[in-house]
């Protein structure tokens, strides 16, 4: 038997007796409402973690899929496929779609179909609801290792948190955009860093993107280095920032400042408002919306015993993105956009490999790209928010749930009011970002206009017609975090297996399409 105890906390397990003999009398109306009462609590789970007994899922999985849209698919091979694809084709899809939102499952379906994904999660949510939550999984991705809770690093998609926590410290008036740094840190002024704006941090310019040495700061050989000890003693890496020079001639450019950005803004958060960022975003952003977003998961954390699944980043094997990508890229038969990202990060005097000498350990193993780092416990409990949170696609679509309506989503809230969040995606300056060959249209809270992103290194036209409205950030490897202000969408994507492109990609335009065509028939 089974039913509500007295204390109204947990279900009743088979042999369990009630404190009271008179609950017997009300058994048989508790059989009936336990479904309905077990929906309910499910559903509230996908907002709100942990908050469920493991037997309330098995018991009642079935009647919530057949209520609420919850399903799964089993996803054949695509008929006609490429003779060699990055991941084996096929999979299995599970998960919730609103009526209406089916094409944007048969979008993220396809994507396995076509052996483009290993393990993948997409979150899309409309006016505050959840209207697509689905997690798939390849033959070599196991349901036990991977679920709709996994976290896994999304890498730059993390600037979009790092905007979302400065744009909250504004609303609060802690901040404004237009401070100068070192109004907050009086140490980072130092060498020629005294006008450098919050603004221009967020939106990589005032010549901050690499660590430069004083006296040196037009060669690259004597930029500082920051190692993973470095990290780890945040006052000892506060010194090395504030001791480092402007790179001559990047003053005024714009130059994506892929890591050490965050750790900039993480110094400035703990002297503005008394925590690192990575505290703040776990008291005042994961505490608030019941979301998992980590800038650095301690490692004792990492191993309690129910402590959060964490999945690797995969990126494709040698022979297959040399003789699938690069050879055809250099032939000029294959991908344009790809061939244009090899001839900017082959380029002499390559920008963005300059931005990355400070920190090459984070991205690179033995000589090659790789997300080692990342998938290591020492790597996960770094504080490196702009290219090593770790979080699903649940919660990053909650938070950007958030940004895209008043500043909140089911009663939590993050910031005051609907002119606050506009704020963070309003005032573009548009540029063109030397270190990754294209114009961004840039916030002062560093938030991409999605649609407008011209370059040969991304597929402009793609970018306009599928990502049109969109605001936000991506990551190394294809995580997208993105929402629509005026539509009130938000969408967060994570992909295990990892992409070749800067930004978007065929398996997030293909997304991105869907949703376009959602919301066109609304």
């Amino acid at each position: 038997v089974g039913g509500w105890s007295g204390d109204q906390s947990r279900l009743l397990r088979p042999g369990d007796r009630p404190a009271m003999k008179v609950q017997w009398l009300f058994l048989p109306m508790t059989w009936l409402l336990a479904p309905l009462s077990a929906i309910r609590r499910l559903s509230w789970r996908i907002h709100h973690p942990a908050t469920i007994a493991p037997w309330d899922v098995s018991w009642f999985r079935s009647t919530l899929r057949l209520v609420t849209g919850h399903a799964r698919t089993t996803v054949a091979p695509a008929s006609s496929i490429a003779t060699r694809t990055p991941c084996p084709p096929g999979g299995v899809v599970d998960g919730f779609t609103s009526p209406g939102w089916e094409p944007v499952r048969a979008a993220f379906e396809a994507n396995f179909a076509e052996g483009l994904e290993l393990g993948a999660q997409l979150c899309v949510y409309k006016d505050g609801r959840a209207v697509v939550d689905l997690v798939g999984r390849s033959s070599k991705c196991e349901p036990a290792d991977y679920d709709s809770e996994t976290l896994q690093c999304i890498y730059s998609s993390g600037k979009v948190i790092e905007g979302v926590v400065v744009s909250m410290l504004v609303d609060r008036g802690l901040i404004s955009f237009e401070d100068k740094i070192a109004a907050h840190w009086p140490e980072f002024g130092q060498h020629g860093k005294g006008d450098v704006t919050v603004a221009q941090l967020l939106r990589h310019e005032g010549g901050l993107a690499c660590l430069a040495t004083p006296g040196h700061a037009d060669e690259a050989a004597h930029d500082l280095t920051v190692t993973m000890a470095t990290v780890q003693d945040r006052e000892a890496l506060a010194r090395l920032l504030a001791s480092a020079s402007r790179v001559p001639g990047w003053e005024k450019e714009r130059v994506y400042n892929a890591v050490a950005r965050g750790w900039v803004l993480s110094a400035l958060v703990e002297r503005v408002d008394g925590r690192s960022l990575g505290a703040f975003i776990r008291d005042e952003i994961n505490a608030v919306l019941g979301v998992q977003v980590h800038a650095g998961v301690p490692l004792t954390e990492q191993q309690r015993a129910r402590a959060p699944k964490m999945a690797p980043l995969e990126l494709p094997g040698g022979d297959f993105t040399m003789e699938v990508l690069v050879k055809p890229a250099l032939a000029g038969t294959g991908c344009p956009v790809f061939a244009a990202i090899i001839a900017v990060l082959a380029s002499p005097g390559c920008a963005f490999e300059r931005v990355m000498g400070c920190c090459k350990w984070i991205t690179t193993q033995d000589g090659q790209s790789s997300p080692a780092v990342g998938n290591s416990p020492e790597g996960r409990g770094l504080e490196i928010s702009s290219a090593g949170m770790h979080s699903n696609a649940r919660s990053l679509a909650r938070v950007c749930a958030a940004m895209a309506t008043d500043g909140s989503v089911d009663g939590a809230r993050l910031l005051s009011s609907r002119e606050a969040c506009a704020a963070a995606t309003s005032e573009h300056v548009a540029k063109m970002d030397v270190g990754l060959g294209f114009v961004s249209h840039l916030s002062p809270a560093g938030m991409a206009d999605w649609g407008r992103l011209r370059g040969s290194t991304v597929d402009s036209a793609r970018q306009e017609a599928d990502c049109q409205g969109f605001h936000g950030w991506g990551g190394w490897g294809g995580s997208t975090c993105v929402w629509d202000p005026e539509r009130g969408v938000a969408l967060a994507y994570v992909p295990t297996a990892m992409g070749p492109y800067i930004v978007g990609g065929p398996r997030t335009y293909r997304i991105m399409a869907a949703v376009q065509q959602c919301l066109s028939s609304l």
